[in-house]
C-alpha cells in the first residue's frame, strides 16, 4: 500500500514537471513575441511608415509599404535574371537618383583552368565587351550597347534601366531584350551613379536588368553563338595536347566537338533558351533610388 500511495506521488510530481516546462515556454514565446512587436514598433517610428522586405521577381526590394510614394529604396538585381521589374512606378517629370554597388561575373562556367576568362568580375560601371575568338557578332546581341568614352567596345556587365509606360509599352523580356521607340533605343545606361527624370510623358514602371547577350531566333544570332569552324579548332588546338596527342587527333577532336556544340543550338531554339548567357552569371547588384518629385506650380 505504501508502495502503490509513493508512485502515485511521484506521478502527480512528474506531471506538475511537465507542466511547469509548458508554462515556462508559454511565457518565454509570449516575451519573444512582446519583443518582436517592440522592435517592428521602433522601426516603423524611425522609418515613419511600415518597413517592409519582399520578393520582386527574383530580386529583394527593400522598402516602405506604399510603392507609389517612397522617397528612399534599396533594391537587390541578381546578375542571373533578364530584366526585373521593380514594380515602382514613376510619373511623368519625376526625377530619380541611382547610386550602386556590388559586383557580377559573367559566363562563369566558361572560364577555364588554363587561362583567364575573357570577361572579368563587373561592378555596375560594366566592362569592356570581348569577342570570343571561336565566335563573332555577339555584341550585337546584347541588351544595350553603351560604349564606354574611353573604350570603342560595347560595356557588358553594366546596370541598365527601362522605363514602361503603363498599358502602352511592351514589357522586356527574353522576346523583347531591348525596348525601342521614338526611333531610338530605349534602355539606358545606369552603372555607378546616375540622375534621371521620366520623360515619357506618363506614369512608368521601373525595370532594371545587368547587361548581358539574350539570344532569339534569327540566323544572325545562330552564327553568333556557334562561331566558326576554322577559329573553333584554333582556340582548342591553343591548350597543351592532353596524353601526348598529335596535331591531326587533336584536330579531329576539336572537329567533333563543334559539331557537338552546332547541334546544341538546336536544343537551346526547341527550348527558347534564349537566356542562356544570364543562366551562369553570378553575382548581384545593390541598387539605392531616390526619388524627387516633380514640383507643381
Amino acid at each position: 500500500m505504501e508502495n502503490l500511495i509513493k508512485s502515485l506521488v511521484d506521478w502527480v510530481k512528474s506531471i506538475l514537471r511537465v507542466n511547469e516546462t509548458t508554462a515556462r515556454a508559454i511565457v518565454m514565446l509570449f516575451v519573444l513575441v512582446l519583443t518582436t512587436l517592440f522592435i517592428m514598433e521602433y522601426i516603423r517610428r524611425v522609418w515613419k511608415d511600415d518597413f517592409v522586405i519582399r520578393a520582386a521577381g527574383k530580386g529583394i526590394i527593400f522598402h516602405s509599404s506604399d510603392n507609389n510614394n517612397f522617397q528612399q529604396l534599396i533594391f537587390l538585381v541578381p546578375a542571373s535574371q533578364c530584366w526585373i521589374n521593380t514594380g515602382l512606378a514613376f510619373d511623368p517629370g519625376d526625377e530619380i537618383h541611382f547610386r550602386t554597388s556590388g559586383q557580377v561575373h559573367l559566363a562563369q562556367n566558361q572560364i577555364r583552368q588554363e587561362e583567364l576568362s575573357t570577361v572579368q568580375w563587373s561592378n555596375p560601371s560594366g566592362s569592356a565587351f570581348v569577342e570570343p575568338p571561336r565566335g563573332g557578332g555577339r555584341s550585337k546581341f546584347l541588351i544595350c550597347t553603351f560604349h564606354d568614352q574611353d573604350d570603342y567596345r560595347p560595356l557588358v556587365g553594366n546596370l541598365v534601366g527601362y522605363f514602361q509606360v503603363v498599358g502602352i509599352d511592351e514589357p522586356p523580356g527574353l522576346e523583347n531584350p531591348s525596348p525601342s521607340g521614338r526611333g531610338r533605343s530605349l534602355v539606358f545606361h545606369i552603372g555607378s551613379e546616375l540622375t534621371t527624370t521620366n520623360e515619357t510623358g506618363r506614369r512608368a514602371y521601373l525595370w532594371l536588368s545587368v547587361n548581358d547577350i539574350v539570344l532569339n531566333a534569327s540566323q544572325a544570332a545562330r552564327e553568333a553563338y556557334i562561331g566558326d569552324s576554322t577559329e573553333f579548332q584554333r582556340d582548342e588546338l591553343r591548350y597543351p595536347p592532353l596524353g601526348g596527342l598529335d596535331s591531326a587527333v587533336r584536330k579531329a577532336s576539336a572537329i567533333a566537338k563543334w559539331n557537338a556544340h552546332k547541334r546544341y543550338w538546336d536544343t537551346i531554339t526547341k527550348y527558347h533558351k534564349w537566356d542562356l548567357f544570364f543562366a551562369d552569371n553570378i553575382g548581384t547588384y545593390m541598387v539605392f533610388i531616390e526619388r524627387q518629385k516633380k514640383t507643381e506650380f
